[in-house]
């Protein structure tokens, strides 16, 4: 998607309502009334199919959830009078909202660009701000358009409610995805003020704290034990898992390095460091520039060598392999393969 495309106006915007009073009567009948659900869950579904084939396109480890609000849950909010008051004008910006839980700490920077590039996005992330002594949980939060090569579909005439056309998309780890549960549970939904909750056991508290301290490290710790795995795996010269263990994508293990490849990186040590160095930023965009139906080895070389390296022996290699991904490629999504081209 180029910049015009992004930055355009969204050509359905909400007029401003002005919700009266926090006590509404039959303000989840007016919501079925007014709001075609069923066609959200379906702009819901086409949001979670193109995030899913985008990411899969570039080897990302991901798990994917969404949800469309609930009337009953957008009532209660607009009773609580949060949205739409005179003191807060503020609209709903969830009706819509996906999860998506990353493997790797370092994809969710990843993911913003991608994402950021594909739709059009409300303002900046959100994310946890702590002090260095203050442990909390880690989340990434953004609010962005509804696509209009879905949306147009929505027929019904817009709604009166102080809810805006965006949905947001939320990162996190795996290792803070249960916790997130917990906390939402135990703390977001509780009716008690946190000195509230904790009064009386402030030693629990501080538990609770290093088991959040914990999962910090492990998130760290987990990249940086694959970044010294990787090492040793190039020092072996072993190209295939030094690529795996570096890039932490999904690789298929059934297809290993040209036999060509295996011996000019083996005779030209200097040339191998340059793989070893490629960063997994650029080899995830250029994976889902390109066209393939699985990400292998070879693919992996020849896109690092013609974004970066340049060895024409690598790129002679590759003409005599003009089949390296014969297989039909998968029919991307409209957003992927915006995002592609961008």
């Amino acid at each position: 998607m180029n910049e015009s495309e992004k930055k355009e106006k969204h050509p359905i915007e909400n007029t401003e309502v002005i919700v009266t009073s926090p006590e509404i009567e039959n303000i989840e009948q007016q919501l079925y009334k007014e709001i075609d659900f069923e066609k959200l869950r379906e702009l819901c579904t086409h949001l979670y199919d193109a995030i899913q084939d985008i990411l899969h396109s570039c080897g990302i480890y991901f798990r994917i959830f969404s949800r469309v609000k609930s009337a009953d849950s957008i009532a209660k909010k607009l009773q609580r009078g949060k949205y739409g008051t005179a003191e807060n004008p503020k609209k709903i910006q969830d009706i819509i909202g996906l999860r998506i839980v990353l493997y790797y700490y370092d994809d969710i920077s990843i993911c913003r660009e991608i994402m950021e590039s594909t739709f059009q996005m409300i303002g900046d992330w959100s994310k946890a701000r702590f002090r260095t002594n203050e442990f909390k949980a880690t989340k990434t939060n953004g609010v962005f358009r509804f696509p209009m090569e879905y949306f147009k579909h929505y027929k019904r005439k817009l709604w009166s409610f102080p809810i805006d056309t965006t949905f947001e998309l939320q990162f996190r780890t795996v290792f803070f995805e249960g916790w997130h549960e917990i906390e939402h549970d135990m703390r977001y939904k509780s009716m008690l003020s946190d000195k509230e909750f904790w009064k009386g056991s402030e030693e629990l508290s501080r538990t609770l704290n290093c088991i959040l301290a914990n999962l910090e490290l492990n998130d760290w710790s987990l990249v940086k034990l694959f970044d010294e795995l990787s090492y040793n795996h190039y020092k072996s010269k072993n190209w295939d898992l030094m690529l795996k263990s570096k890039l932490r994508i999904h690789l298929n293990n059934e297809e290993p390095l040209f036999p060509e490849l295996t011996e000019l990186l083996n005779r030209e040590p200097q040339l191998a460091k340059q793989f070893f160095k490629a960063d997994r930023r650029t080899v995830m965009k250029e994976l889902l520039k390109s066209k393939h139906s699985q990400i292998t080895y070879n693919l992996i070389i020849k896109l690092i060598n013609e974004k970066e390296v340049k060895n024409p022996e690598i790129t002679e290699i590759f003409k005599k392999f003009d089949n390296i991904d014969s297989a039909k490629t998968h029919q991307k999504s409209i957003l992927t393969r915006q995002i592609g081209r961008a």
